[in-house]
């Protein structure tokens, strides 16, 4: 395994973050669109109301959003009501509830994949689960842990850039370990439940590393497999290297299938 495969170097120097910031700004937070800011968190708050109080009538404004404006149940017709939904999120562990991405442990894991489990079948697709529609509700559920894993954007084109799906590919051989003993096969037509468990991870560790970056706390990370092996100089550049040998050397360095990249 090449150097270059063995680490994850992530360059997030001030000049960027900020670019990134006022782009977001400037598309979703000044213009009026459908899809604004002001929007997001109106969904945010109607949704912790839900939760919070045990409220179905918010709930179901939450899950008619997703269902007619957010079409998170098209293409199928075997998907859950809002009753059946709403009751199956109210019963997933409560400790994740509030937790944030930047807070997992390795001992998440497996709480993690149960709660995938229990919603899994919100809507079924011909592929099986439709990892679409459980990471929207779920991200509704808590949206600091649960991030929106779309089909257009996030698996046809941010995934399939190199730099990204490698250390999410060798992640999910981890957590397969993790919760099946073994490796699984994974077809990679569409983001499966268990890459989706692998993004949550790597997106947390992505996420301790920059906070470790900008706060100076890199020795308090609480993946002790995965320290940050980040010096003073390096950090002046923007840059923190991620030895994650003891987390993706299992895996072997083999791109992703190409039939899935060429969708």
């Amino acid at each position: 395994m090449s150097a270059k495969a063995e680490s994850c170097i992530i360059r997030c120097d001030d000049d960027t973050i900020r670019a990134a910031f006022d782009w977001h700004l400037a598309r979703y937070g000044e213009r009026k669109r459908a899809w604004d800011t002001p929007y997001h968190v109106s969904m945010w708050q109607r949704a912790q109301r839900a939760f919070e109080h045990r409220s179905q009538a918010d709930f179901d404004y939450v899950y008619e959003e997703l269902r007619r404006r957010w079409q998170v149940f098209r293409g199928s017709r075997d998907y859950w009501t809002s009753e059946q939904t709403f009751t199956s999120l109210m019963a997933c562990c409560p400790e994740l509830r509030n937790r944030r991405l930047a807070a997992l442990t390795s001992s998440d894991i497996q709480r993690l994949w149960e709660v995938l489990q229990s919603v899994r079948d919100v809507k079924r697709t011909s592929n099986g689960s439709s990892t679409v529609a459980v990471s929207k509700f779920l991200h509704f559920w808590n949206p600091r842990l649960f991030v929106i894993v779309d089909d257009g954007v996030i698996w046809k084109w941010v995934l399939a850039h190199h730099w990204v799906w490698e250390p999410i590919r060798r992640m999910r051989d981890v957590t397969d370990v993790a919760i099946f003993g073994k490796r699984q096969e994974h077809e990679d037509v569409v983001c499966d439940l268990g890459t989706y468990l692998a993004v949550l991870v790597w997106a947390a560790i992505v996420s301790m590393l920059v906070r470790a970056q900008f706060r100076s706390a890199s020795n308090r990370l609480m993946w002790p497999s995965m320290r940050a092996a980040s010096s003073p100089k390096a950090a002046k550049r923007g840059r923190n290297r991620c030895s994650a040998k003891a987390w993706w050397r299992q895996s072997s360095a083999c791109p992703r299938r190409s039939a899935s990249a060429a969708r």
